[in-house]
């Protein structure tokens, strides 16, 4: 299965692509999937990365159409090929996973890297998680740690959730109970489920102004658009 969905990072506007890809999100969400193929079918034949990024997930998931898992990889290949930066990712993801394809780590890995140098956050969060678990490169906390700052700090907040445990542990950085319990916050505050449900518990052990220090640092971080996070 593809990673992302209509409503996620693969389809933001972008003036490298045709904007009739925005009338074809548009239809697609209200259900009008005959007419959205009518838009997205020739915008990716002829070669827009971000339409035959959009024509994958539909073959993927089925949308209006029977599933083809096989044609989504060709699609989510082309538009990889071309720079998409979530193409690139889901194309990952797929190597990951065996989806459509057999699992190539190495392959996966090329592609990550490749998201994670345009900035996309999906790409640092996965890749976080591969360097901290040591699957297909050697196990480094600092290089998992900084990859999830970087994508917590564009909003991803399951990157926001690790940094809890990070602080928390010394993983990559220096303990600090404060901080850990400030991204528990921000966490939560994103929707964070996880977060949500274990908030309490990550405040055990700090003093109440502790906890109102680090809930302060928290919505400045959040104010300031992830920009002032020390």
């Amino acid at each position: 299965m593809l990673a992302l969905a209509f409503g996620g990072a693969a389809l933001a506007r972008s003036d490298r692509y045709s904007p009739k890809n925005d009338d074809a999100v548009a239809l697609l969400r209200d259900g009008k999937i005959a007419e959205a193929l009518q838009i997205l079918e020739p915008l990716a034949e002829a070669g827009d990365a971000r339409a035959l990024s959009n024509l994958a997930i539909v073959y993927d998931r089925g949308y209006g159409v029977a599933p083809d898992a096989q044609k989504a990889l060709r699609l989510t290949r082309l538009s990889a090929q071309q720079g998409f930066a979530p193409a690139m990712f889901d194309l990952a993801v797929n190597y990951l996973q065996g989806n459509a394809t057999p699992v190539d780590t190495d392959a996966a890995l090329l592609w990550l890297r490749r998201a994670v140098d345009q900035g996309y956050d999906p790409a640092q969060y996965t890749l976080g998680l591969l360097y901290r678990s040591g699957r297909g490169v050697e196990q480094d906390d600092a290089a998992a740690f900084a990859l999830f700052s970087a994508a917590a700090r564009q909003g991803n907040r399951r990157a926001q959730f690790q940094l809890i445990g990070a602080y928390r542990d010394g993983a990559g950085t220096a303990r600090d109970a404060q901080l850990s319990y400030m991204w528990a916050w921000i966490a939560a505050q994103n929707g964070e489920q996880r977060a949500v449900e274990s908030l309490a518990h990550h405040a055990a052990g700090l003093s109440p102004q502790a906890v109102a220090e680090a809930e302060r640092r928290g919505r400045r971080c959040i104010d300031s658009g992830y920009a002032d996070c020390g």
